[in-house]
């Protein structure tokens, strides 16, 4: 067919323009889709840099109050077993699954820290401790 025999009528122009918009709906739902999806990955990127800089920050804590811990565990010698305990019991509560467990034995180790521990700066770093351990406790549901 030639484009001299190509003839524009009302019968076919309205098909067309059906056509091409529905070719434009389509680009455009297309766009919005991809835009979407765009917006989605950059969000997940934006939460998982700030998990990331979370779990460091933890980290950096975490290795901090090891210190502290292993520093008055070599000058508290008096206190050492129960200091000792103290860790131990606020480990253990990561693997406690019930919440009303995890509440009720952090309550007890909370009370022998500040009834045991008489030193200020030993209560002090085992009570930051027992605080790091609260929160990452709470972030998972467990307290």
């Amino acid at each position: 067919m030639e484009l001299k025999d190509f003839k524009l009528s009302a019968n076919n122009l309205g098909p067309m323009i059906d056509n091409l918009n529905h070719q434009e709906e389509e680009i455009f739902k297309a766009i919005d889709e991809k835009n979407s999806e765009n917006e989605r990955r950059h969000y997940e990127e934006v939460e998982r840099e700030k998990k990331i800089i979370e779990l460091l920050e933890s980290i950096e804590k975490n290795t901090f109050l090891l210190v502290e811990i292993f520093k008055i565990l070599e000058t508290n010698t008096t206190d050492q077993k129960i200091i000792l305990e103290i860790v131990n019991e606020l480990n253990s509560l990561f693997t406690i699954n019930q919440k009303e467990e995890t509440k009720t034995l952090y309550r007890k180790i909370m009370d022998k820290i500040n009834n045991l521990i008489s030193d200020v700066n030993t209560s002090n770093t085992l009570i930051s401790y027992a605080l790091f351990v609260s929160r990452i406790l709470i972030k998972n549901g467990k307290l």
